[in-house]
C-alpha cells in the first residue's frame, strides 16, 4: 500500500494551492509535459489491463528515465516540470517502499486520465523470445474481430485499435506456469461467443473438469493406484465421489473441497476428512516441500500443486496447439479451451481428441457456440501405456453423439467456489483497500461476505456481474500484494 511522505504531501498541496505560472494557462503545457502525461496514463492502463482498468492505479517511473526521455537538463528541468504538472492538477506523486530493496519509490498517477491519449509507442520495447508455435498463436490475434454492436471492453477495443504496431504488448507467456495470456483470455466469457476469426463465426472446444483429470493422472504417476485416480479413470463424477468420501451433504460441497485441495494451504483437516488416504497425504506433503520448478515455491510452497496442474495443462495444450498449427487451422487459446472457426469445428475436434486420447482414460469435450452449447458424451479410451495407466477393461467405447442443451444463463458456480475458497485460505487484511479511484473498501470481511451472498443468490444474472468482477479484482489485488511482499 502506498505511503506518502510529508515532503511529497507538501509538494502536491503547495503546488496546487499556489498561484499557477503563466506558462500553465489552459492548453499551455509543453510538448514534453504532454508526452510524459500520456506515458503515465498508458502505463496505468496497461498495468491493470488484466484485472479491470483502474484509473486510480499508480505507476513507478525511474527518475533517470524521466530525465533522459522527457525533461532533459538544463533545458527542461525535471523537478520544475513535475511541479508545474502538480500545480495544474494533472499529476499526483506519492511514495511507496520497494518490498525487495526497501528503498522509497516515487509513484505517479494521472488525475484526469481521460484527458491523455494511450500510446504504446511510448512504452519500452518488450523483450520476447517465442518459439515457432507460440509465434503462430500470436499471429492469430491479427485475424480476430467482433461483429458490429457486439459487447466489448475498453481493453479489448484498445487491442483491436493498436495490435498492428504493438502486438507484443498483447501477448504474454507468464513466468509461473507458462500459461498464455491475451486479450481473449480475460475477455468476458459471455462476450467470447461473438468473436470472429477472418470475419467468420467461431466455436469453442474445452475439456470438462480439466484440473481433476490432470490431478488424477499426476497422482497415478507419482504414487500408483489410488482412489482419486481410480474415480477419474472410471469416469465417475469426481465431485460426487469427494462428497461421498468426506461424508458431505451436497455435490457443491465436494466441488468446494476440490478447490480447497488445489489452492489452499496444506492442512490436516483435509487429510482427516478423507481418512488419511494416500492421495491426500501426498498432496499435503507436496504443498509443504520445495518444488524447484515453481518460482513461488520458496515463499509459498502451498502454490506447488496449482503450479503443477497449470504446467501440466500447458504441456497438454501445447500438443493441441501444435496439431492445429500443423493443420493450418487458426485458433485462439483460453487455457484449456481453444476457439476456432465454425467451419473448422470437426477437424479441430478430431485433432483435440487425438491428444486427449493419449492423455486420459475418460474425458468430456464440450463444444460451445454463440447460441447454444453441445456436450459430447463421456469418452472412454483404451489405455495405450500400461506402465503409466490402468489395464483395459474391455468395455466398448460409447458412441459419440452430441446432445443439444437449451441455452442457459451463464453459470458462475465455478468462479464462486474458487473465490470463496481463496478468501478462506488467506489472512485478510485489516486495513482499508483501495479498489479504484472512486472506491475504498473499509471492511474487507463485510465486503466479501456481502458480495458472495449477492452472486450466490443471483448466479448467472448479467445485472449482477459487477459484484463478481469486484470480487475478482480484490482477489487480484491481494494476490499481487502477497507476491510482492512474500
Amino acid at each position: 500500500m502506498s505511503t506518502v511522505s510529508e515532503t511529497t504531501k507538501a509538494m502536491n498541496k503547495d503546488n496546487r494551492t499556489s498561484a499557477k505560472p503563466k506558462a500553465l494557462q489552459a492548453g499551455a503545457l509543453t510538448i514534453n509535459q504532454h508526452g510524459f502525461m500520456a506515458y503515465v496514463r498508458t502505463l496505468q492502463f496497461m498495468k491493470t489491463r488484466l484485472k479491470g482498468i483502474d484509473d486510480g492505479e499508480v505507476v513507478h517511473i525511474d527518475q533517470k528515465e524521466i530525465e533522459q526521455r522527457f525533461f532533459v537538463w538544463p533545458k527542461n528541468p525535471r523537478k520544475q516540470a513535475l511541479e508545474e504538472l502538480i500545480a495544474a492538477d494533472e499529476l499526483e506523486i506519492s511514495e511507496q517502499m520497494n518490498p525487495i530493496s526497501g528503498r522509497i519509490m516515487l509513484m505517479y498517477r494521472a488525475i484526469n486520465p481521460d484527458k491523455w491519449p494511450l500510446d504504446l509507442r511510448l512504452l519500452k520495447p518488450k523483450k520476447v523470445n517465442y518459439g515457432p508455435q507460440t509465434k503462430l498463436m500470436q499471429g492469430h490475434l491479427m485475424r480476430v474481430s467482433l461483429p458490429p454492436g457486439a459487447p466489448s471492453t475498453p481493453y479489448f477495443d484498445f487491442f483491436l485499435q493498436n495490435r498492428n504496431f504493438g502486438l507484443d504488448y498483447f501477448f504474454t507467456v507468464d513466468a509461473f506456469a507458462s500459461r498464455v495470456h491475451t486479450p481473449i483470455t480475460n475477455f468476458h466469457r459471455t462476450h467470447r461467443t461473438n468473436l470472429l476469426i477472418d470475419g467468420q463465426t467461431t466455436i469453442g472446444l474445452d475439456v470438462t473438469t480439466m484440473q481433476p483429470l490432470l490431478l488424477g493422472k499426476i497422482l497415478h504417476q507419482r504414487i500408483g493406484a489410488n482412489d482419486f485416480s481410480n474415480w477419474i479413470e472410471s469416469g465417475e463424477d469426481i465431485y460426487i465421489k469427494l462428497q461421498q468420501a468426506a461424508g458431505l451433504e451436497t455435490r457443491d460441497q465436494g466441488k468446494k473441497r476440490f478447490y480447497e485441495i488445489t489452492f489452499a494451504r496444506a492442512n490436516n483437516s483435509l487429510a482427516e476428512m478423507f481418512g488419511a488416504a494416500d492421495w491426500i497425504t501426498w498432496i499435503n506433503a507436496y504443498k509443504r516441500n520445495h518444488e524447484p520448478g515453481n518460482p513461488h515455491s520458496k515463499a509459498k510452497p502451498y502454490s506447488n500443486l496449482s503450479w503443477l496442474l497449470q504446467s501440466t495443462e500447458v504441456q497438454t495444450m501445447r500438443k493441441v496447439w501444435q496439431s492445429l498449427n500443423e493443420s493450418g487451422i487458426p485458433f485462439l487459446s483460453v487455457h484449456d479451451e481453444i476457439i476456432c472457426k465454425q467451419q473448422n469445428r470437426h477437424q479441430a475436434e478430431s485433432l483435440f481428441r487425438r491428444v486427449l486420447d493419449d492423455e486420459f482414460t475418460f474425458y468430456k469435450l464440450n463444444v460451445k457456440e454463440a447460441t447454444h452449447a453441445t456436450e459430447t458424451p463421456l469418452q472412454c479410451n483404451i489405455p495405450q501405456h500400461p506402465e503409466t495407466m490402468p489395464q483395459a477393461t474391455g468395455e466398448a467405447k460409447p458412441e459419440r453423439i452430441a446432445h443439444p442443451i437449451k441455452e442457459q444463463p451463464d453459470d458462475w458456480s465455478k468462479d464462486i467456489i474458487e473465490l470463496e475458497t481463496y478468501y478462506k485460505s488467506i489472512e485478510l487484511p485489516t486495513q482499508p483497500i483501495k479498489l479504484n479511484q472512486c472506491t475504498t473498501i473499509m471492511d474487507i470481511n463485510l465486503f466479501i461476505d456481502g458480495h458472495l451472498s449477492t452472486i450466490k443468490a443471483n448466479n448467472g444474472k448479467p445485472h449482477f456481474l459487477p459484484y463478481l468482477d469486484r470480487l475478482k479484482e480484490v482477489k487480484q489485488i491481494l494476490t499481487d500484494t502477497l507476491l510482492t511482499t512474500g
